[in-house]
């Protein structure tokens, strides 16, 4: 503007040389100054830029950040994404959530955190569960469809991808979403598939319920009793017991599906025993005893009766010539093919309860419980193996087979 006002001074009586000369370099410092200007903007953009791009970079991995370990992580396809993000509808998240939930009503464990991490090398519909870095269980969901449940009553088929329920292995079958009222009405359960997800976490969860039971979950569950009832926990920690010995009747009690719920009862029993009796697995024989209403309402089925097969007397003596209580615990000194044909007996008994769809149950006498538990574990894993002890008057017990003895039945 000011150059532009002195070269219009040319036309007066001015000297028109000196008014060209500044006039012209008013313009020339103007298009240095505007010059500048924009430069100095460019170079404010580019450094905001810079800032923004490095805010937004993830940090910098250090090598101690790969020795953790996420004690349980669900990995899923990129097909399965939309199942995670709430912006999207997913509310997969938001069934973990329940699931831990329920887990410390009927087990009284605490789930760890689940973490979600999608996986670009997995098949987009498949999902894997981890605990401890390991994988323990993988499934196959289908997010645009619904999957129908066959639970053994279903009065028709609907046409769909057949399949087998990732939890329960039972049939089924996805479905569209226009076909779920067909499926309800045919007898069909039905669930989405963060349902079917949540399902088998919950499930897998409670299978390895021993293993996610750390010394840091114990102490948890230890402190929150003792903040509702001090005196059981004082006289038992440390005096009596130590923290680890105590996780490891607990550990116990979960691997074979017994609810810890009721830890006050535990305690107690325990503070009982503990003091003349060490091995762990004894405290849990005794534990077990106090915990036969939980037990027995645990395995019965809706109608309260608790469906299982016996072992004929014979067989319990054959059983208990074959182990020996040592200071160590107990000692199996039955051989490999004897071990074999005992659990090919058990087995044989057990698919008359899984026809009826009962729970695979066996009763014995408390002397040779413990052991034929160790002598089943690897054979049989869902076998649940109940005493006589543990069966309260008020049980309606149904016997539906008899394990004989090989040898007295030749």
């Amino acid at each position: 503007m000011a150059g532009t006002f002195v070269a219009l001074l040319v036309f007066t009586q001015l000297p028109t040389l000196p008014m060209l000369a500044l006039g012209g370099g008013c313009m020339g410092l103007a298009l240095l100054v505007n010059k500048n200007q924009v430069l100095q903007s460019t170079r404010d953009q580019a450094a905001k830029q810079s800032a923004e791009v490095e805010k937004n970079k993830p940090p910098e991995k250090r090598p101690e950040d790969f020795l953790e370990v996420d004690p349980m992580r669900i990995e899923i396809g990129a097909g399965l994404l939309p199942l995670a993000d709430p912006r999207r509808g997913g509310d997969l998240m938001e069934k973990i959530t329940g699931v831990r939930s329920i887990l410390a009503s009927e087990m009284g464990t605490l789930l760890p955190k689940v973490r979600l991490k999608d996986k670009l090398s997995l098949p987009n519909t498949v999902y894997e569960i981890h605990i401890s870095g390991n994988l323990v269980s993988k499934g196959e969901v289908y997010p645009d469809r619904i999957l129908a449940i066959d639970v053994g009553h279903c009065t028709g088929v609907i046409p769909g991808f057949e399949t087998r329920e990732p939890a329960a292995s039972r049939p089924a079958v996805w479905i569209t979403p226009d076909q779920k009222l067909q499926a309800e009405m045919f007898g069909y359960q039905t669930a989405t598939p963060s349902m079917v997800i949540a399902t088998h976490l919950q499930e897998t969860a409670r299978k390895h319920a021993d293993e996610l039971l750390t010394r840091e979950s114990t102490k948890q569950l230890v402190d929150q009793l003792k903040s509702a009832s001090p005196t059981v926990v004082e006289e038992l920690i440390p005096n009596v017991m130590k923290l680890s010995e105590v996780q490891t009747v607990l550990q116990m009690l979960l691997r074979e599906d017994i609810p810890i719920r009721q830890l006050n009862l535990i305690f107690e029993t325990l503070g009982d025993y503990a003091t003349r009796i060490k091995d762990p697995t004894f405290l849990t024989e005794y534990v077990r005893n106090r915990l036969s209403r939980t037990i027995c309402h645990r395995f019965s089925d809706s109608a309260g009766q608790l469906h299982v097969i016996t072992m004929d007397p014979a067989m319990e003596d054959r059983i208990a010539a074959g182990f020996e209580v040592t200071e160590r615990g107990i000692l199996i000194r039955m051989s490999p093919p004897a071990i074999e044909i005992t659990c090919q007996q058990i087995a044989a008994q057990l698919q008359k309860l899984k026809s009826a769809g009962h729970r695979p149950v066996l009763l014995v006498s408390p002397r040779i419980r413990p052991a034929l538990r160790q002598i089943t574990q690897t054979h049989l894993p869902d076998l649940r193996i109940l005493s006589h002890s543990e069966i309260t008057l008020q049980t309606n017990t149904v016997s539906v087979g008899l394990v004989a003895d090989p040898v007295t039945k030749k």
